[in-house]
């Protein structure tokens, strides 16, 4: 029913059809429309409405009305049209470029672009049946691509608990959301954007990816009895690592390296070389490896910036 706080709705198209016959109104700033019927027309004709995308009718309750017009001139009321706009569920998908988690505005200005055609997605839960079950999706609402500069506009059709998350790429490495690789959202019947988690917060949805750098023309030369050069190409300005073992390691593990270098990752190796290459970064790669033990196979992986997948 409409409330007295409810605006009109101008510009939505309304039809009057009789058989073959029919009628076109459209609606004003206030929402009203009118339709005249002259001696020739009279009878039982439905008045109803279009579709538009993004809304819900939420009367009449058979989405149409039926009228008799008697006599010309006969004035009709109260057939009134309600719609629900469908809130949106609207964030920015963005090049994490220092791979940080944060997407940096200095002044509302950002060297870290949106990134454009990648699929965001949005599902409806439900809570398992047993007490204390986490949500699970029950429904997809939508598949949708960011924009030219990242960002995203979502309608939901329904008020609920919706989970928003983005589809992972291969190159990629998402950096935001840091706690989880989406974000649970929760949508009111009164809502027009929404970004709300269950403590009623309303925050930015920024899903962030970093670029993985790729490796290429990877070369070890100049071996001697303790020590080997490795050299490679990057795409893109990275800094250098290799680390290394006397067993091979086909799936990367994860875990500090040895003291004086534990704040870096040896992804399962024994030893890493010093990181080289920091300021300024480079696309061409050269590390010497020493301090080996002659007779003895190693295992390497070069490692640039934060890929050594």
């Amino acid at each position: 029913a409409r409330d007295e706080n409810d605006d009109g709705i101008p510009n939505w198209t309304i039809h009057a059809t009789k058989g073959d016959n029919e009628k076109i109104a459209t609606t004003t700033d206030g929402g009203q429309y009118q339709f005249t019927f002259d001696p020739t027309e009279l009878g039982e004709w439905i008045i109803s409405e279009d579709a538009q995308s993004g809304w819900t009718q939420t009367f009449p309750e058979n989405g149409t009305y039926i009228v008799i017009i008697e006599r010309s001139g006969e004035m009709l009321d109260q057939k009134d049209f309600g719609n629900w706009k469908h809130p949106l569920i609207e964030g920015y998908k963005f090049n994490d470029l220092d791979g940080d988690g944060v997407w940096h505005q200095p002044n509302g200005v950002t060297n870290e672009p949106g990134i454009a055609d990648w699929e965001i997605r949005v599902d409806l839960l439900e809570r398992g049946q047993e007490e204390g079950e986490e949500m699970i999706p029950i429904e997809l609402i939508s598949l949708s691509f960011t924009g030219s500069n990242g960002e995203f506009s979502i309608p939901v059709p329904a008020q609920g608990h919706y989970r928003v998350s983005e589809t992972q790429q291969r190159g990629w490495t998402q950096t935001a959301p840091t706690t989880n690789s989406f974000f649970d959202v929760f949508v009111e019947a009164t809502d027009s954007v929404v970004n709300r988690d269950n403590t009623e917060n309303q925050r930015e949805l920024l899903f962030g990816n970093h670029e993985l750098a790729v490796i290429t023309n990877e070369v070890s030369q100049d071996a001697s009895q303790t020590s080997i050069t490795i050299t490679w190409s990057t795409d893109r300005e990275t800094t250098s690592r290799v680390v290394y073992d006397t067993v091979s390691h086909p799936v990367l593990g994860d875990g500090a390296c040895a003291s004086p270098l534990e704040t870096l990752n040896c992804y399962g190796y024994a030893s890493s070389t010093a990181e080289l290459d920091t300021a300024p970064k480079v696309t061409n790669h050269s590390v010497t490896v020493s301090g080996l033990t002659a007779g003895t196979t190693y295992y390497y992986r070069t490692i640039s910036k934060a890929s050594p997948e």
